[in-house]
Protein backbone atom coordinates (compact mmCIF):
# COMPACT_ATOMS: atom_id res chain seq x y z
CA UNK A 1 0.00 0.00 0.00
CA UNK A 2 1.42 3.33 -0.82
CA UNK A 3 2.12 5.84 1.30
CA UNK A 4 -0.73 8.42 1.45
CA UNK A 5 0.44 11.35 2.86
CA UNK A 6 3.38 10.82 0.66
CA UNK A 7 1.39 10.73 -3.03
CA UNK A 8 -0.50 13.63 -1.35
CA UNK A 9 2.67 15.69 -0.87
CA UNK A 10 3.40 14.53 -4.52
CA UNK A 11 0.45 16.11 -5.80
CA UNK A 12 0.46 19.42 -3.67
CA UNK A 13 3.87 19.84 -5.07
CA UNK A 14 3.00 18.62 -8.64
CA UNK A 15 0.20 21.55 -8.48
CA UNK A 16 2.65 24.30 -7.46
CA UNK A 17 5.20 23.23 -10.41
CA UNK A 18 5.35 25.04 -13.83
CA UNK A 19 6.47 22.08 -16.02
CA UNK A 20 6.98 18.34 -15.25
CA UNK A 21 10.43 16.52 -14.19
CA UNK A 22 12.08 13.60 -14.06
CA UNK A 23 12.69 14.02 -10.48
CA UNK A 24 8.94 14.17 -10.11
CA UNK A 25 8.38 10.84 -12.22
CA UNK A 26 10.89 9.36 -9.63
CA UNK A 27 9.06 10.37 -6.78
CA UNK A 28 5.95 9.14 -8.08
CA UNK A 29 7.83 5.71 -9.04
CA UNK A 30 9.37 5.05 -5.76
CA UNK A 31 6.04 6.26 -3.69
CA UNK A 32 4.15 3.53 -5.30
CA UNK A 33 6.95 0.97 -4.92
CA UNK A 34 7.23 0.46 -8.62
CA UNK A 35 10.50 -1.65 -10.38
CA UNK A 36 12.90 -0.33 -13.03
CA UNK A 37 13.53 2.96 -14.43
CA UNK A 38 10.42 5.93 -13.97
CA UNK A 39 7.98 6.74 -17.08
CA UNK A 40 7.82 10.48 -17.88
CA UNK A 41 4.53 10.87 -16.04
CA UNK A 42 4.54 14.41 -15.48
CA UNK A 43 4.92 15.07 -19.06
CA UNK A 44 3.46 11.88 -20.84
CA UNK A 45 -0.32 11.23 -20.20
CA UNK A 46 -0.10 8.00 -21.96
CA UNK A 47 2.70 6.87 -19.18
CA UNK A 48 0.75 8.06 -16.62
CA UNK A 49 -2.16 6.19 -17.63
CA UNK A 50 -0.32 3.10 -17.06
CA UNK A 51 -0.50 3.96 -12.96
CA UNK A 52 -4.95 3.65 -13.75
CA UNK A 53 -6.59 0.24 -12.42
CA UNK A 54 -8.77 -1.68 -14.85
CA UNK A 55 -12.21 0.42 -14.90
CA UNK A 56 -10.69 3.68 -13.74
CA UNK A 57 -11.09 7.08 -16.14
CA UNK A 58 -8.67 10.53 -16.32
CA UNK A 59 -9.61 13.11 -17.87
CA UNK A 60 -9.27 17.19 -18.35
CA UNK A 61 -12.21 18.97 -17.25
CA UNK A 62 -11.23 22.93 -17.88
CA UNK A 63 -8.44 24.70 -17.98
CA UNK A 64 -8.70 28.60 -17.04
CA UNK A 65 -6.15 31.29 -17.37
CA UNK A 66 -3.15 28.61 -17.96
CA UNK A 67 -4.18 26.26 -15.22
CA UNK A 68 -5.44 22.69 -15.88
CA UNK A 69 -7.97 20.78 -14.17
CA UNK A 70 -8.17 17.15 -14.13
CA UNK A 71 -10.52 14.55 -12.43
CA UNK A 72 -9.58 11.19 -12.15
CA UNK A 73 -12.06 8.01 -11.12
CA UNK A 74 -11.61 5.04 -9.88
CA UNK A 75 -14.78 3.35 -11.16
CA UNK A 76 -17.81 3.99 -12.68
CA UNK A 77 -20.27 6.11 -9.98
CA UNK A 78 -17.19 6.78 -7.58
CA UNK A 79 -16.09 10.76 -6.78
CA UNK A 80 -13.77 11.86 -8.55
CA UNK A 81 -10.15 13.17 -7.40
CA UNK A 82 -9.69 16.36 -8.73
CA UNK A 83 -6.42 18.39 -8.82
CA UNK A 84 -5.34 22.06 -10.98
CA UNK A 85 -1.92 22.12 -12.64
CA UNK A 86 0.38 24.15 -15.16
CA UNK A 87 -0.25 21.49 -17.37
CA UNK A 88 -2.26 18.94 -18.29
CA UNK A 89 -0.33 15.96 -17.27
CA UNK A 90 0.97 17.53 -14.25
CA UNK A 91 -2.62 18.19 -13.23
CA UNK A 92 -3.54 14.35 -14.48
CA UNK A 93 -0.46 13.09 -12.10
CA UNK A 94 -1.97 14.99 -9.20
CA UNK A 95 -5.27 13.86 -9.44
CA UNK A 96 -3.73 9.89 -9.83
CA UNK A 97 -1.64 10.37 -6.86
CA UNK A 98 -5.05 11.70 -4.81
CA UNK A 99 -7.17 8.61 -6.20
CA UNK A 100 -4.51 6.43 -4.94
CA UNK A 101 -4.76 7.69 -1.86
CA UNK A 102 -8.32 6.52 -1.44
CA UNK A 103 -7.99 2.98 -2.00
CA UNK A 104 -7.79 3.07 -5.35
CA UNK A 105 -4.63 0.08 -6.38
CA UNK A 106 -2.26 1.25 -9.08
CA UNK A 107 -2.03 -0.98 -12.55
Amino acid sequence: MPNCAFLLRIADRLGAVPEGSAAADAAIHRALGLPGPPPAYTTDAAALRTLLPDGARLTILTDAGGQYYAAAVPQPGAAHSGQWGATPPLAMAGAVMRMLTRGAPPH
